[in-house]
């Protein structure tokens, strides 16, 4: 709620100083879906050629000059809007050139949202006014395993009992994965599997139920993928990225997250043991820990997620597309949809 009260602050500040000034340059939709499935990542490029009289030095406070500022929601008729974020310049990692004409909008669909029809509405702010563009999305359903896993008595007391640690990393993590640094474009092409020759065990969206020793249960959606190897193997970044956490955690153990993207994380939990430090610039494939059985864990695996906007989605998307493309203009992630024989 803070967050998206910060954006329409943001934007109401930049309609008021464009205030009467008509609009210079065209925006169009560059690239969009029309169908996307449940837990897909999704992207929508948009042409916003700068003029003259914009700034892209950004800030809206502490009296700097107003740059440019682009945001996307995604709105149900029944729930109103169920996502928003922000979006960034594409074509060029330095948000301080004076030219940006392409941008990207990357929107998580999360898995549990209810197949239909949404619009989608990007606004783009600048000192000459406001514009919105508009387009409709289909998130169709997708088939999620089921598994069930017993816990023993140290894992249920983890799980299930309060723990003020636990809820604080959880916060502080929630806060993490939310950050957006429009400059954070660090990765561009396809991302790789970090275990190499790994035993995949569970699957991105699998909803699960835990058994605790004394019979109760609770159930999860699971956020990522895991794969097993022996502890020991070597981990590798997804993508290249900055590390903007190296941490101990209660359920997810020695725990490494990178910045790949403006508001696109990749978290690799349950590690041996980590070999990156926080602040540390990645290369996709590059060694970041091992393999290991810290937090919650039943054996020795790595969990990789990925969240865009905070939002968990399929890493299995990333592995063949990349995510933003400035040359793409009809091809995008979430266009087709894919087969559900063999999940």
């Amino acid at each position: 709620m803070k967050r998206r009260l910060e954006l329409v602050v943001a934007l109401s500040v930049i309609a008021l100083v464009g205030t009467g000034a008509k609009s210079a340059s065209a925006q169009e939709f560059a690239s969009v879906p029309d169908t996307v499935e449940q837990g897909a990542p999704s992207v929508f490029l948009v042409d916003w050629p700068a003029t003259d009289e914009d700034s892209v030095r950004g800030g809206a406070s502490g009296g700097e000059e107003l740059g440019r500022k682009a945001f996307l929601s995604l709105e149900s008729a029944s729930e109103g809007r169920v996502l928003s974020t922000e979006c960034f310049p594409a074509d060029q990692s330095d948000v301080q050139s004076a030219e940006q004409s392409r941008w990207a909008c990357i929107a998580g669909v999360p898995s549990t949202l209810d197949p239909g029809d949404y619009s989608v509405t990007v606004v783009l702010g600048s000192p000459q006014g406001t514009t919105e563009l508009e387009h409709s999305l289909e998130v169709v359903s997708r088939d999620f395993n089921t598994e069930t896993i017993s816990l023993n008595r140290d894992l249920t007391k983890m799980r299930s009992e309060p723990d003020p640690r636990k809820a604080e990393e959880a916060k502080t993590l929630r806060e993490l994965v939310a950050t957006f640094r429009p400059d954070a474009v660090y990765h561009r092409g396809p991302f790789v599997i970090p275990v190499e020759d790994g035993r995949r065990t569970s699957d991105f969206g699998d909803r699960r139920t835990y058994r605790y020793v004394d019979g109760a249960s609770a159930g999860a959606v699971h956020y990522g993928i895991d794969i097993a190897a022996d502890t020991g193997t070597p981990v590798r970044a997804g993508g290249g990225g900055r590390v903007v956490m190296v941490a101990d955690r209660v359920i997810s153990g020695t725990t490494v997250v990178i910045e790949h993207l403006p508001g696109v994380y990749g978290l690799h939990y349950h590690l041996d043991s980590a070999s990156v430090s926080e602040g540390d610039i990645v290369e996709a494939r590059d060694v970041i820990g091992e393999v290991g059985a810290s937090g919650l864990a039943t054996g020795a695996h790595l969990h990789w997620e990925v969240r865009v906007s905070g939002v968990p989605v399929e890493p299995e998307e990333l592995l063949s597309t990349a995510l933003i493309d400035i040359e793409a203009n009809s091809e995008n992630i979430g266009v087709e949809v894919r087969s559900q024989e063999g999940r």
